[in-house]
């Protein structure tokens, strides 16, 4: 019961008629037939992929290994290029790939009869994952050659990473301690972020970037009717459905919530870092009072926006902290 709460999309906002309308545009738009074909894939292709799989990842549903797809025979990767070419041409995701195992690992120094005291696992097939590698190359491909990551996230962004945006953090204030200036900095912390991501609105999202009809259709078909099922030692629970989320351990999932999270607002007066989920605001200014009126002004938009994306910031573990030259 608990994953399964967990994988409920957040209280639909006071503005019931926001969520009709987008849910009435999502599902139009999944009715469209699909556009452009998309760039084909060829067995050369999918043999570089399987040599970079990590060979001792445990298995899926299907318990299919990565060794053996590493030791299959060299025709192998032909018969896996059409099968990934059919689910291109078709814009659908094959059912069989959207069941996770989960197995549950106590967090060290908890409480175990608590639900809340274990961190899920899941394991999906590596079939599934070889595909996700296949339709990451052609969706970056168009997300670099279209600009649609913000210049503040630094997830996906070739030269990009976590050290790269501690350093430009670290500098912002540093620069403000030099000028005497004080710098209000608040960490966001956003409630089971992936777990949450609603899927009636990645349609819409994918739309306004100008994707290929053909990929916005599959990518909604990757994530309905995905399922899970709890695995204790030789026992599986039954099916619960997802109902939100992207995949925990999908190779997709950080670039789906980079996408549906791309146009966060931000204001004069504000940096804004991210790294997919981690979202932190920072206002400079000599005058307190005025670094806090600018941070207030840029939470009051964030409120609005994180309410139309049903998003649910986790206020007790959002922190807001004040940098200045004294101690």
């Amino acid at each position: 019961m608990h994953l399964a709460n967990q994988f409920q999309p957040n209280p639909a906002p006071l503005n019931a008629t926001q969520v009709q309308d987008i849910t009435s545009a999502s599902t139009s738009l999944l009715l469209t037939p699909p556009g452009m074909a998309p760039e084909l894939n060829t067995p050369n292709e999918v043999k570089q992929l399987i040599s970079s799989l990590a060979r001792n990842k445990a298995p899926g549903k299907d318990k299919l290994p990565p060794k053996a797809l590493k030791e299959a025979p060299p025709n192998l990767n032909a018969y896996l290029a059409a099968l990934f070419n059919a689910i291109l041409l078709t814009s659908h995701f094959p059912t069989a790939w959207k069941t996770a195992i989960i197995s549950m690992l106590p967090k060290p120094r908890k409480n175990t009869k608590l639900p809340e005291n274990y961190r899920p696992i899941s394991l999906l097939s590596h079939l599934s994952k070889l595909f996700e590698r296949v339709l990451l190359h052609r969706l970056l491909s168009h997300v670099q050659h279209s600009n649609l990551l913000p210049s503040h996230e630094f997830g996906f962004r070739a030269g990009h990473d976590t050290q790269c945006q501690l350093i430009r953090v670290v500098d912002e204030i540093c620069i403000a301690i030099n000028e005497e200036k004080y710098t209000v900095g608040v960490f966001i912390d956003i409630r089971s972020a992936f777990d949450k991501v609603w899927h009636q609105g990645i349609p819409i999202k994918l739309k306004d970037q100008l994707f290929n009809a053909s990929y916005i259709l599959l990518l909604a078909s990757f994530l309905q009717n995905r399922s899970f099922q709890v695995r204790s030692e030789n026992a599986l629970s039954p099916p619960q459905p997802i109902l939100a989320g992207v995949p925990q351990g999908s190779t997709l999932s950080p670039l789906l919530y980079a996408l549906y999270t791309a146009d966060i607002p931000t204001t004069p007066h504000v940096m804004l870092a991210t790294n997919a989920d981690d979202t932190a605001f920072f206002s400079r200014n000599i005058h307190i009072q005025f670094a806090l009126a600018h941070m207030q002004r840029q939470l009051d938009l964030l409120a609005d926006w994180t309410m139309s994306l049903r998003i649910n910031i986790h206020v007790a573990k959002t922190r807001c902290t004040v940098f200045e030259r004294r101690k």
